[in-house]
């Protein structure tokens, strides 16, 4: 998995419309995936709790 500067660096690339290699947008959908799936968890324990 890509560390958080190539991250970083990838999100410029893209905010300048500039291309990034296929293996880079798949690490960046994966890290997406994984974000949106903890917070998913996230709410769910939240809301569970209550």
């Amino acid at each position: 998995m890509a560390g958080t500067s190539d991250l970083d660096r990838q999100i410029e690339q893209l905010r300048r419309c500039e291309y990034i290699k296929e293996a880079e947008v798949k690490a960046l959908c994966a890290k997406a995936r994984e974000i949106l799936v903890e917070d998913r968890r996230s709410l769910t324990t939240a809301r569970c709790a209550t």
